[in-house]
């Protein structure tokens, strides 16, 4: 399992983004934000050795490095 996430002003300013592009399919705005952090619920199910928390404001090549580095060779 993979949770993705980043602060907040940054998941923000990437909705307003989007729906000013106008050109993505998502519906999600600031409201649906509101929503999805307030039932949030850490994934305490899921062992530690299965699970990996990135950050997706951090340069997209450290990302895949950290994910990968999770990976079971």
């Amino acid at each position: 399992c993979i949770e993705c996430h980043c602060p907040r002003d940054i998941a923000e300013n990437r909705i307003r983004e989007r729906l000013r592009e106008g050109t993505d399919p998502s519906d999600a705005d600031l409201a649906v934000l509101d929503e999805q952090v307030s039932h949030y619920e850490p994934p305490l199910e899921i062992p530690a050795g299965h699970f990996l928390s990135v950050e997706t404001h951090y340069p997209l090549e450290e990302i895949v490095a950290r994910i990968v580095g999770h990976l079971p060779m």
